[in-house]
């Protein structure tokens, strides 16, 4: 005996929604056999609860001479129900959102390193079912051939993904699905191989780091001499003697520089201070049209800046797109993922995967948290006056003030491609 399906049409009730009750009903009838329409009409009304809406509003539709189409014609009925019950529509992502979590879809050179995945009752390798993500966020998106995003995309991608398309970005997502469907699993295994080589070395060299560092410590205690006879000197070893003046001038600065980067001078501070500006003042709002600016923002810088190798970039000079709604940078907030009032591990071990922002944009916002530390980007950065001396007096003032009109004049000319 099929089970019985009742429908109160309640707003809080917990029970299938109008369109599912149909569905069972039409399994019902033809589990029963029942194919004439008023006797579909006349069963359905008892799985109506007495003095529900639904068994009120049928009460209706049986007693209405205007709905005499309704009693008539299942189809008819059954369009008209749904129409009657129809539910909330649930709750749905913007559209620009979703693009930017597209556009953000990432698979490292070590989750292709673990070879397959179990989905469902099945193992599959991982690059399958990464491409499996992306098509289906595409199709729900029904971006197949448009390229918004696809930039930031790429860039996110291992290189021997990036190879494997043809070392440039395809023109839409449709030929960027293609040319990841086609990449053969065997070059894939090959960059895996060579990444766990990679990675151990980079392991060894690590732990070998951290020895030298606890060698150093050791090094560095002090050493109790055990006490000495009476009235005998104590030896004085050659290495012991105090350097001469010019030997000391010469090994202090080397000591103090090594493995260290020099400090910003003045016009580079305000020559960042000055990028952060405009990057704060062209960032969108986190709204859906925000999101379909930043992308077109992103699709812009890179197309300007795409010459220029990596090591090779300053981002001091030309910035980079902020994403919407992340806070300010400088503002003591994680460089990764921009969370509020966190401050994560330099290794990001607090930071979600997800959450991560892109690349260049981390880097950018760490360059300013080093050079600028915590300060305000609303007004322009000042330099510190002596109110003693005459300031035309210091050997600096006149080349430090040439500095900041270059600074100024580069400021203007690398950081023009971003949109207002």
């Amino acid at each position: 005996m099929a089970e019985f399906v009742q429908f109160t049409g309640e707003r809080d009730a917990r029970e299938p929604a109008a369109a599912d009750f149909i569905k069972r009903m039409n399994a019902h009838f033809r589990a029963t056999q029942v194919t004439s329409a008023v006797d579909k009409f006349i069963e359905v009304g008892d799985h109506f609860k007495h003095g529900s809406p639904a068994d009120k509003w049928y009460e209706f539709v049986k007693m209405d001479a205007t709905m005499a189409t309704e009693r008539g014609d299942w189809d008819t009925f059954s369009a008209a129900f749904r129409t009657r019950f129809k539910g909330a529509t649930p709750v749905a992502k913007p559209r620009g959102q979703l693009e930017a979590e597209l556009s953000r879809m990432r698979i490292a050179i070590g989750d292709l390193a673990r070879g397959t995945v179990h989905v469902g009752d099945k193992d599959v390798y991982v690059l399958v079912d990464f491409v499996k993500r992306v098509c289906d966020a595409i199709a729900d998106l029904g971006v197949s051939g448009s390229n918004t995003g696809l930039w930031d995309f790429y860039n996110g991608l291992p290189p021997v993904l990036q190879e494997a398309v043809g070392g440039v970005v395809p023109a839409s997502w449709a030929a960027m699905l293609a040319a990841l469907d086609g990449v053969p699993q065997s070059k894939v295994e090959v960059a895996t191989a060579q990444h766990r080589v990679q990675q151990a070395l980079v392991d060894q060299f690590a732990d070998l780091q951290k020895k030298m560092a606890a060698m150093t410590v050791s090094a560095s205690r002090v050493v109790v001499n055990p006490p000495r006879a009476p009235n005998v000197p104590a030896p004085v070893s050659p290495t012991s003697a105090p350097n001469p003046p010019n030997q000391q001038q010469q090994q202090q600065p080397a000591a103090a520089g090594r493995g260290k980067r020099p400090p910003p001078t003045i016009a580079q501070k305000e020559l960042l201070h000055g990028v952060l500006r405009k990057c704060v003042r062209r960032q969108h709002l986190d709204t859906p049209a925000g999101h379909a600016a930043y992308a077109r923002d992103i699709t812009a810088w890179h197309e300007k800046f795409c010459l220029v190798a990596p090591s090779d970039l300053q981002l001091e000079t030309t910035g980079y797109p902020l994403t919407p709604g992340t806070p300010c940078p400088c503002a003591g907030k994680c460089w990764r993922c921009g969370a509020v009032g966190v401050q994560h591990s330099k290794d990001a071990n607090g930071c979600a995967p997800c959450t991560l922002l892109p690349r260049n944009e981390i880097m950018l916002r760490a360059l300013g948290g080093t050079w600028l530390g915590r300060t305000s980007l609303t007004v322009p950065i000042t330099a510190p006056v002596n109110v003693v001396e005459v300031v035309e007096q210091y050997p600096w003032y006149e080349t430090r003030k040439g500095e900041g009109a270059q600074a100024e004049e580069v400021q203007e000319g690398f950081v023009e491609g971003l949109q207002q």
